[in-house]
């Protein structure tokens, strides 16, 4: 099952690739990564430690920054739905 979007999450790591004039699809070719794999990581829906790592890296930012300690933002965990389930 698919998870809802991190706005937060997105939003702050497209903010830093945005100063950099960079997009989500020129990041996944610098990367030498999937675009899909990438934006997935980036909105939340997918999990993948080393290619967190990698995003992070190259942003100069840590993972647990840009992704939270588990691969859960820090602003997804203590946000105002904190504890609600997605039904839709």
């Amino acid at each position: 099952m698919a998870k809802q979007m991190n706005v937060e999450q997105a939003f702050r790591i497209k903010r830093l690739l945005a100063e950099r004039r960079l997009s989500i699809t020129s990041l996944a070719m610098k990367l030498g990564e999937a675009y899909g794999s990438v934006a997935n990581n980036i909105y939340g829906h997918r999990r993948n430690p080393d290619l967190q790592a990698k995003i992070a890296h190259f942003l100069g930012r840590s993972p647990e920054e840009l992704f939270g300690a588990d691969g859960v933002s820090q602003m997804e965990e203590s946000g105002p739905l904190a504890g609600e389930v997605s039904h839709g």
